[in-house]
């Protein structure tokens, strides 16, 4: 799953989950328009086009495993283009850190972590001895 950042406004996209190469090979061109991605959705609207034309229309299948197998770089390298930041999970605080026994859980620079804490910062891990 990506998460995308506009740094411009701040908002925050998750623009592909793991469904995304399923949906990029059953829809086609028609995945890559709703994605707002057109320089693909003209290449595989063209690509189908031809192969059913010329009447190699059994090769639409490849086609298809190629979107699919790729589908999560085509996205990805859109929003990069576009100048958006990718946002991991663990910085989108979407993944629990695994604190071991004798550690303690902070947010930022060591302040203890706490319902009103700021959540979009990094969790950091304070070892027993380093307190």
């Amino acid at each position: 799953m990506s998460r995308f950042r506009n740094p411009q406004n701040g908002h925050t996209m998750k623009v592909s989950s793991a469904m995304t190469p399923i949906w990029a090979a059953l829809f086609g061109w028609a995945y890559w328009v709703y994605q707002g991605i057109w320089s693909h959705a003209v290449l595989s609207a063209v690509a189908y086009g031809v192969l059913i034309s010329t009447g190699l229309w059994p090769l639409i299948v490849l086609v298809m495993i190629g979107y699919a197998a790729a589908s999560h770089g085509i996205v990805d390298r859109h929003y990069l283009m576009k100048g958006w930041q990718r946002v991991d999970a663990f910085s989108a605080g979407l993944v629990a850190s695994s604190v071991m026994p004798g550690e303690r859980a902070t947010i930022g620079d060591a302040s203890p972590l706490s319902a009103k804490d700021d959540r979009r910062q990094p969790l950091s891990i304070v070892r027993s001895a380093d307190r």
